[in-house]
């Protein structure tokens, strides 16, 4: 035991070194826990200072950016109706042309239409026979069907020139009817200039009965001669019906029309 208390106090020594160490060490550790709340401190005047600081200056930026906004909006505003109007005038200076092209081709069709339907354009003539007395003799064949009588009438291009032949004097294209009361079987024929027109034939075998003609025909020269023939190389003379059916002279009728 004597021999041991020297060890003791030895023991007892160092750790006496050893305590103000730890206390030191425990200090420093409580120190540093005891420093969060000033840091905390300073950290929310930080934040304090900071917000207002960031706040104004983001008043300050939106009161900048506004009026930018404003001059852009302003400036976008006033080339926005410059570029609409300027569209505007450019589609204006295209229909404007466009619209009065139209309206001058109305405006030329529409007096052709008015003329067409009042007749300037329609040269109509109308020639007829009354048996009796017209056509008192017979039409052999290579003769022509006289139509001496003049019925309504309408220009001046479509003429007589004797009982039965007719002039055209405008190139173009004519509609020709006639009608003609025939005792006997025969035939009926367009002449052009004294040519026949083979297209134009009508006729009929039996009966006594009319002979009616509807054709179209084309001048190409002026002041082309037109009749109604008993055509060559029939064998039969036709007597044109007087009375026929009934006590009243029957007509036989000749219509020229210029269509173009």
């Amino acid at each position: 035991m004597r021999r041991d208390h020297p060890a003791l106090q030895e023991q007892q020594g160092r750790r006496d070194q050893r305590e103000p160490q730890d206390q030191l060490v425990q200090r420093a550790v409580q120190s540093d826990r005891q420093e969060p709340p000033a840091q905390q401190e300073q950290q929310g005047r930080r934040e304090q200072r900071e917000p207002p600081a960031q706040q104004e200056q983001q008043g300050r930026r939106e009161q900048r950016e506004p009026p930018a906004q404003q001059e852009q909006q302003g400036r976008r505003e006033q080339r926005e109706p410059l570029a609409q109007q300027e569209q505007q005038g450019r589609r204006e200076q295209r229909e404007l042309p466009a619209q009065q092209e139209q309206q001058g081709r109305r405006e030329q069709r529409e007096p052709l239409a008015q003329q067409e339907q009042q007749g300037e354009y329609w040269d109509l003539q109308i020639f007829f026979a009354l048996m009796p007395p017209d056509n008192a003799a017979t039409v052999a064949p290579g003769t022509d069907v006289s139509f001496p009588q003049n019925g309504p009438t309408s220009g001046t291009t479509i003429t007589r020139t004797g009982p039965s032949s007719f002039n055209l004097a405008a190139i173009g294209t004519y509609q020709v009817l006639s009608q003609v009361s025939v005792t006997e079987a025969g035939q009926l024929i367009l002449t052009l200039n004294g040519a026949d027109l083979a297209y134009t034939v009508v006729g009929r075998a039996t009966g006594t009965s009319q002979i009616v003609e509807m054709a179209i025909v084309q001048t190409t020269v002026i002041n082309s001669i037109l009749t109604v023939r008993n055509p060559a190389g029939n064998s039969t003379a036709l007597t044109i019906t007087p009375l026929a059916g009934g006590t009243r002279p029957v007509s036989a009728h000749l219509v020229i029309t210029q269509l173009a």
